[in-house]
């Protein structure tokens, strides 16, 4: 993001004390973005080799994460008719194609802008990575609070829940998301709602080399930080908290009546404690969903926070964020979505024995290759295995 223009001497004065390894001019400084310039000229005199490895692992590992984790999650659900049967794993299908989406059209591009300091597509493409970048991090929280209302529901309505959260809804809803997400991100930079003189940004002559996202005035950055963040975030603790207090009494009761069910109830009784155990395993799997969607809304709140704050105060003169500062929140909200795949294997039994699942069929396969592969080279031909 472009910091604000016209900040007084003394803040500027303030900002060089605290980096003095940080030489550049006042308009240079504010010209540093969210996709901003994170070069020598930042880490001072260190190497230029060392830099670019201290830069190139995590941000790669991200990179990498992101696209695998995100696709795994895609490829279980699409091949685990047990995680296709539930409408909250549509809805994470959902977050899961956004972040592999991010992984694959944003990040890459990010990486490389900031191995290179450079940008050399042209504005075109430039302007379209900035749209796309927001495009999916909105889908992203958005995601997210459609599956808090699926959970809420779920939760505090089971009786109502098959009857209010049907396939049409649940497509009613992600249509919505995905199209809400799009006009958030490409009309107002495509309309120059962002700058500062209604200017389509990074079309003139000089930022041909340069990719930045300017965020010049206060009602864009207070209509997009407060209107799909910190709103979106408020309501979505409020239902978690809801869903989590009814929850934990739902377990709560379950293991009562469990107790009482072995000290009173007939051992013979079989009709009766298939139908209880059936209904508790239900009770249990939605728990369970539960607290892994909650882990994911904190993962998101901790990695996205630093992130939008910076961005709500950003057009303010008195306010200035140091570039590198702002260069480590981007990528700890990028790192979101390479962390959502590992708590979905970590906290969920039915991703766990899908991925699970996943990954015996890819080495039953690459067994009965090698195994194939093996018979022709002895005999000429390949055998049918059946693993």
């Amino acid at each position: 993001m472009l910091m604000g223009e016209g900040s007084s001497e003394f803040l500027m004065e303030v900002t060089q004390s605290c980096f003095p390894l940080v030489n550049c001019t006042s308009h240079e400084f504010h010209g540093l973005t969210k996709a901003g310039n994170f070069g020598e000229s930042q880490l001072g005199t260190t190497p230029p080799t060392l830099n670019a490895i201290l830069i190139a692992i995590p941000t790669f590992f991200i990179v990498i994460g992101t696209i695998a984790g995100n696709l795994l999650v895609c490829v279980a659900i699409i091949h685990s008719r047990q995680l296709r049967l539930n409408i909250t794993n549509s809805f994470c299908a959902s977050l899961a194609v956004s972040d592999l989406l991010l992984g694959l059209f944003v990040l890459p591009f990010s990486f490389g802008k900031l191995l290179t300091n450079s940008w050399i597509l042209g504005s075109t493409v430039c302007n379209l990575y900035i749209c796309l970048d927001v495009f999916l991090s909105t889908a992203s929280i958005l995601n997210l609070f459609v599956v808090s209302i699926d959970r809420y529901y779920a939760i505090t309505r089971p009786l109502l829940y098959r009857s209010i959260i049907t396939k049409r809804t649940a497509i009613l809803m992600l249509t919505a998301v995905w199209i809400l997400s799009a006009l958030i991100a490409f009309v107002p930079i495509y309309s120059g709602w962002n700058t500062s003189d209604g200017r389509v940004q990074n079309v003139d002559e000089a930022s041909s080399h340069n990719c930045v996202f300017l965020v010049e005035t206060l009602p864009y950055s207070i209509t997009i930080g407060i209107g799909t963040f910190y709103i979106p975030l408020i309501v979505l603790y409020i239902m978690y908290m809801k869903i989590l207090t009814i929850s934990y009494g739902h377990v709560k009761q379950i293991r009562a009546q469990t107790y009482i069910s072995k000290e009173c109830i007939p051992k013979d009784d079989g009709h009766h404690h298939r139908h209880r155990t059936h209904s508790h395993t239900h009770i249990l799997r939605q728990h369970r969903a539960t607290i892994t969607l909650f882990i994911i809304v904190g993962a998101f709140t901790a990695c996205w926070l630093p992130y939008f704050t910076c961005f709500t105060v950003n057009p303010l003169d008195a306010i200035q964020i140091h570039p590198v500062v702002e260069e480590v929140f981007l990528w700890m909200g990028y790192s979101n979505s390479c962390i959502n795949p590992f708590v979905y294997g970590m906290t969920n039994r039915e991703y766990r024995a899908a991925f699970r699942r996943l990954l015996c069929n890819w080495r039953k396969r690459e067994s009965k290759y090698s195994i194939s592969q093996s018979h022709t080279d002895h005999h000429g031909e390949s055998d049918n295995i059946c693993m």
